[in-house]
């Protein structure tokens, strides 16, 4: 029997689906892909990749109780990228605020006139 990838913390459908357009469906076929292969595809980086076929083959190892254990995901990291600027949690920059006037009063608009 064939255990989805999903059954590995922190592989949901949509990473899922990015793996099964490089020919990965399975956690054997995710094993024997490596990290180098794993490093294309969108997502992973080596250490994600490393942790992602780590966790793949314990949970192979360890039989029919499979979905019993379950790796720790991996934390992404918050480290800057030379070049790039903060964004908001939406991923869209925030627009300078204006500088709000108050209008001039009535009376002082028109106390100059006579």
């Amino acid at each position: 029997m064939k255990v989805p990838v999903t059954e590995i913390p922190g592989i949901g459908e949509v990473t899922a689906g990015e793996l099964a357009r490089s020919g990965i469906s399975d956690l054997a076929s995710l094993v024997e892909a490596g990290v180098d292969k794993l490093v294309l595809i969108k997502g992973f980086s080596e250490k994600r990749a490393s942790a992602t076929i780590a966790a793949a083959s314990r949970l192979l190892k360890s039989g029919p109780g499979a979905r019993q254990l379950r790796a720790k995901p991996v934390a992404k990291t918050s480290k800057k990228i030379a070049g790039n600027k903060p964004k908001t949690r939406s991923g869209v920059k925030k627009k300078p605020a204006k500088d709000k006037k108050k209008p001039a009063s009535k009376k002082s608009r028109s106390a100059g006139k006579g």
